[in-house]
């Protein structure tokens, strides 16, 4: 017992140990490849919270503990124009900086991001052009803020308060960004203090494989909630005895998934090993059905359906069992997936006692 324990363990560090080197060699690639992109913006606050006072009041309407509610009130209407002409620039702001394709996320630096070198002049374009929209958008907003706060007035009655439209739009709604050089370490430091220099220089290694890690987890996770959400559309049937109905963007996703993660891997030397095992896996399952594989499975009702089902299942499986997403493992545990292969285990425990 004691020899298969210490093999286990032996076995155990050896993949880590692997684990930590294709974080190191992909993280050399990033270094070459990628610098900082950081981006600061201010944001309206949409909503507030209610006073004490207030509280107290609404939960006596329910005879409860006013301590027992979380409550706030919307400052504006989703439906006001300015309002979403605002929120859209934001929004495109967002997809801009956190876009998959082209960057990667940073977990060290606050609001920074790392983008590939070939990309910076395009993302400087198109933030440099959302900018002018979001400064568009808030400029509108001032305009008919007055108007805004009265028909806010009377919708909120005796919640509202017009301190809380006491601001200038065109000054909460800004965005800046710059591409900072993450990887750079004095040289000269080198002289001054060598243990220094070779602890910036370990952080700057740190901050890559942070973000390769980071990166591969967020893969992972991705593409398990996609995977338990075509797992649950796939189980059972709706009340009227018909298949549950599922859109074909959620079958697409799985593929834009397997397209991204071959791009990472090309480019960036994210996601081998075991990560890419569970990719191939998939891809396996899915192989020669992009055009066709919604409709397929909309079509049959049977055996196809419950074939595919099962092998996601197995995928989703494998990909809880990674060590990139160890950390959301409870989280995991908790979806579609996992009650699915709970239910398989409980029917071969069955068939089991069946057979003695």
């Amino acid at each position: 017992m004691s020899t298969s324990v210490s093999e286990a363990r032996v076995s155990c560090k050896a993949d880590n140990r692997a684990a930590e080197v294709r974080i190191q060699e992909a993280a050399g690639r990033v270094l070459l490849t990628h610098v900082g992109f950081r981006v600061r913006r201010g944001r309206l606050a949409y909503q507030r919270r209610l006073t004490d006072a207030q509280k107290d009041k609404a939960a006596q309407q329910f005879n409860a503990e006013a301590r027992s509610l979380s409550m706030s009130k919307k400052l504006f209407d989703a439906k006001e124009p300015a309002v979403k002409r605002v929120r859209a620039a934001q929004t495109a702001i967002t997809a801009v900086f956190e876009n998959p394709e082209y960057t990667l996320p940073c977990p060290t630096e606050y609001a920074t991001r790392l983008v590939k070198r070939g990309q910076v002049d395009f993302v400087d374009r198109e933030m440099t052009r959302l900018q002018s929209e979001l400064a568009k958008a808030a400029a509108g907003l001032a305009a008919e803020l007055e108007d805004i706060r009265k028909r806010q007035e009377w919708r909120l009655g005796d919640l509202y308060n017009s301190r809380d439209y006491a601001f200038d739009p065109e000054e909460a709604c800004y965005v800046s960004w710059d591409f900072p050089s993450i990887h750079l370490v004095d040289d000269t430091l080198q002289n001054v203090s060598p243990r220094a220099y070779e602890q910036q220089l370990q952080r700057v290694r740190e901050t890559y494989e942070q973000s390769c890690q980071a990166k591969q987890e967020e893969m992972a996770l991705a593409l398990y909630e996609m995977l338990d959400h075509l797992v649950f559309a796939l189980e059972g049937a709706r009340d009227n005895g018909k298949p549950k109905i599922f859109k074909d963007t959620t079958v697409t996703r799985v593929f834009e998934a397997l397209d991204h993660a071959d791009y990472q891997l090309h480019e960036n030397g994210i996601g081998r090993g075991p990560l890419k095992a569970v990719f191939d896996q998939l891809r396996q399952t899915v192989r020669g059905r992009r055009e066709s594989l919604s409709q397929q499975l909309r079509d049959d009702t049977g055996e196809f359906r419950d074939r595919v089902r099962q092998q996601l299942v197995g995928v989703g499986r494998a990909l809880e069992n990674l060590a990139e997403i160890r950390p959301r493992r409870a989280v995991l545990r908790k979806r579609a997936i996992s009650a699915a292969f709970s239910a398989q285990d409980a029917g071969n425990g069955q068939a089991h006692q069946k057979e003695e």
